[in-house]
């Protein structure tokens, strides 16, 4: 290896007063691996090189001289795309994930505090405080006793004990392509919650799409799609607090651009359901939704008018319900290439504006049926929760119990604890 690099690396370690374990430890490397770099008898690979980049906190001119340093076409071409690279306009990203990151995901995963956690770790909180900021990690003796009591899956088990957020094979280089693929599947996956490790899961994405954010647009999104998924998936697990967390980060994506692709819908039902559950109920979901649609052209705009109905009907203001169901009907013909939009959101949210106007008959009459095993579990659970919610309003308590015979066995193999309060709470009226 060309020992310039290794030159320019140790002199800005020691500028920035940092011991090799420190750094090592912020960058998540194996105090050997920063060792051999430092010696020039190794060069760092993709990843490795932007988190040590990261964690130095170069400028972006001081990253193509550090780049241009490294005499392999790899650096070559990083620093040619550095330097040739468009500005993007500055969001909150957040901070890069880190394994505090995790280790806090999997305590609330518990429903732990971190007095909690300390008590029954027999340590201060202070300590705990200090792993989930990553300003210190367990020993490994410790480490041991925390995936007992947070009942750690093998792959978080792995990837704290290597001291590194990584899920399966490990590369040295993701293409946007190869990270479109990953989000892809974790969305897939997530949103059918076929897997137990989406804290995991999302969290490494986050890290591998975090350097490249900044610097192109198509990162920005794959992270903002990224930062969806797990927020709807910490919204049914009932961990609003994240999910405003993740959702705003997702969100803040799209400022100072049109949204022109259709997840953003998404994200803004999100934003609107954490803003009804954290901030005020119905009208500060308004509020949020009224915020974002000017983003927002004509063919993205249906589903958007049909959440305002929603709210508003929810707050009993039918006068504006009705007007913002009208808007919708004239946004649909624009959205003609946004599948299920004519055939089920529209009848849906009619449906749900008729149950809270106390029109349970009428309401099954649009209200389109339970989707099939080849569905994702979330949409069938929520339509038999307002099917179950319209034949109780109707009188049709056998029709109501049958459906809840259902749903308590598809929750019971899907566990969905947002679903689960609003099942305990319909089962009290029957």
């Amino acid at each position: 290896m060309n020992h310039d690099f290794a030159t320019f690396l140790c002199a800005q370690r020691h500028q920035r007063k940092l011991s090799q374990i420190e750094m090592a430890r912020r960058a998540q490397i194996s105090e050997r691996t920063l060792r051999y770099w430092e010696a020039g008898t190794s060069y760092p690979g993709r990843w490795e090189l932007e988190s040590i980049l990261t964690v130095l906190e170069l400028t972006p001119q001081e990253r193509v001289y550090a780049l241009g340093l490294l005499p392999t076409p790899r650096g070559i071409s990083l620093s040619r795309q550095e330097s040739q690279a468009s500005v993007m306009p500055s969001v909150d990203l957040g901070p890069m994930p880190m394994l505090g990151d995790l280790l806090q995901a999997m305590r609330l995963r518990r429903g732990l505090t971190q007095s909690q956690m300390a008590a029954a770790l027999k340590i201060a909180r202070t300590t705990i405080l200090r792993w989930e900021t990553t300003e210190t990690l367990p020993s490994e003796e410790n480490l041991e006793r925390i995936c007992a009591l947070l009942e750690a899956y093998p792959d978080e088990h792995k990837a704290l004990s290597g001291r590194r957020i990584q899920v399966g094979k490990e590369t040295s280089q993701h293409s946007l392509e190869d990270l479109t693929i990953q989000v892809d599947t974790l969305d897939a996956q997530g949103t059918s919650l076929q897997t137990p490790l989406i804290d995991l899961r999302a969290l490494t994405l986050k890290r591998y799409l975090w350097p490249l954010a900044n610097r192109s647009l198509e990162a920005a999104h794959l992270l903002a799609r990224v930062q969806l998924v797990h927020s709807s998936w910490l919204m049914l697990h009932e961990r609003q607090a994240e999910a405003e967390i993740c959702i705003q980060r997702s969100l803040n994506t799209l400022r100072g651009y049109k949204a022109s692709r259709p997840f953003w819908q998404a994200a803004v039902n999100i934003a609107a359901l954490v803003a009804h559950e954290r901030k005020g109920g119905n009208l500060a979901s308004i509020r949020v939704i009224k915020q974002w649609l000017p983003a927002f052209p004509r063919e993205l705009q249906a589903i958007l008018w049909c959440d305002l109905a929603l709210y508003a009907g929810r707050a009993q203001q039918h006068q504006e319900a009705n007007a913002y169901l009208a808007d919708a009907r004239e946004a649909l013909p624009y959205s003609a290439d946004l599948q299920g939009m004519t055939e089920h959101y529209y009848p849906l949210t009619f449906s749900r504006i008729l149950i809270a106007a106390g029109r349970p008959v009428e309401a099954m009459a649009w209200l389109p049926p339970v989707p099939d095993a080849t569905h994702a579990v979330t949409s069938r659970t929520a339509y038999q929760l307002l099917w179950i919610e319209a034949f109780l309003a109707a009188g049709e308590k056998n029709q109501a119990q049958t459906g809840m015979d259902q749903l308590r066995t598809l929750l019971a193999e899907y566990p969905q604890p947002s679903r689960e309060r609003k099942f305990q709470a319909l089962a009290a009226r029957l």
